[in-house]
């Protein structure tokens, strides 16, 4: 299937469903901006485990001191750091354990301290931090991207599974903007 041929698809069910197949109150771009805004939010909806399609893999990432950019990363990353998946210490194959920024001081000068048996990281201003090894040179990153923009030539990154939800909420959109 060509690019965009899921959108205009889905763009016709909505019209149909909107009781609007000649599209004279709702235009395609109000349409397919509503799907946009649909697909953002299911996406952000959905747990991500069902989210395979919006994966990306960072290999080989330096760490200055120990911090990451989001900012350096090749897609914008869903839900701010919660996209975060997985960081993986290149060196030694191992993963560290995400930490909330709340909780830094409990994790020092305990058992729980960060080190080589205790790999940690947090996800705090834009910054994939990993805490207290020093050791590290490299990390992979495993992240949710946020979707682009839907047009004629971009289709939705959700399976086709999710896309009756995207049409319920874009239709709820299109109604509301109507009154």
């Amino acid at each position: 299937m060509p690019a965009g041929d899921t959108t205009d698809t889905l763009v016709e069910k909505l019209q149909i469903r909107m009781e609007n197949p000649e599209a004279d109150k709702f235009t395609d771009t109000m349409c397919i901006k509503a799907l946009d805004y649909a697909h953002i939010t299911s996406a952000q909806l959905l747990r991500p485990e069902y989210l395979a399609e919006f994966q990306a893999i960072e290999p080989d990432l330096a760490t200055a001191s120990g911090v990451v950019g989001l900012s350096g990363l090749t897609y914008d990353v869903l839900n701010y750091g919660y996209g975060i998946i997985m960081v993986e210490d290149d060196n030694s194959g191992e993963y560290f354990q995400r930490i909330s920024p709340a909780r830094l001081r409990r994790y020092e000068n305990s058992y729980l301290a960060s080190g080589t048996t205790n790999k940690l990281y947090y996800v705090l201003d834009g910054e994939i931090n990993v805490l207290g090894y020093t050791d590290v040179g490299k990390i992979t990153v495993n992240y949710l991207r946020a979707p682009i923009e839907m047009s004629t030539s971009v289709d939705p990154l959700l399976n086709s599974f999710y896309h009756n939800i995207m049409l319920n909420f874009a239709e709820a959109q299109l109604w509301t903007a109507k009154i």
